[in-house]
């Protein structure tokens, strides 16, 4: 038998609970969580490699600080998926910018995207949301001055 993948959920909001709920059922996963970012960052540094997490999954109110030393550490360590927009898209975008290799926009977003992201960034892929890719979209082709948004019409 496979040893289970080991995913650390971190947030201390209702979104991190969900996800750390709903993936504990998994029984290809094991399944832990933490409240606060720099600690699960302390964590990850300092826990043997037999324990580290596969996959880290941050809820997006942790991303809510100018200091991303947390956020760097745990990227150094596992593939992150972030999870919601609270504060904002910004603020994701950032933490992609940064490093992160996923995002599912919890709670429009079904519930099963979560493994989905999970499995997707464990394969070296990207998992964005529909969401975050129309805002990197937007963010990289911007119309030039006058000209009219296209994209308006598939905003979320």
């Amino acid at each position: 038998m496979l040893s289970p993948v080991r995913i650390l959920v971190v947030g201390s909001g209702d979104l991190a609970a969900r996800a750390f709920a709903r993936l504990a059922k998994r029984s290809e996963m094991a399944v832990a969580q933490l409240t606060d970012a720099p600690a699960a960052a302390h964590i990850c540094r300092v826990a043997p490699a037999e324990l580290l997490p596969h996959a880290i999954i941050v809820e997006s109110r942790c991303l809510a600080t100018p200091d991303h030393r947390a956020l760097r550490a745990m990227m150094d360590i596992a593939p992150v998926v972030v999870l919601g927009l609270d504060p904002g898209p910004d603020d994701v975008l950032e933490a992609l910018r940064l490093g992160a290799r996923g995002h599912v926009d919890w709670p429009r977003e079904d519930d099963a995207r979560l493994e989905g992201a999970i499995w997707t960034v464990l394969a070296g892929h990207p998992a964005l949301s529909p969401l975050i890719t129309l805002r990197i979209l937007d963010v990289l082709f911007r119309p030039s001055a006058g000209a009219p948004d296209v994209g308006e019409a598939y905003r979320v």
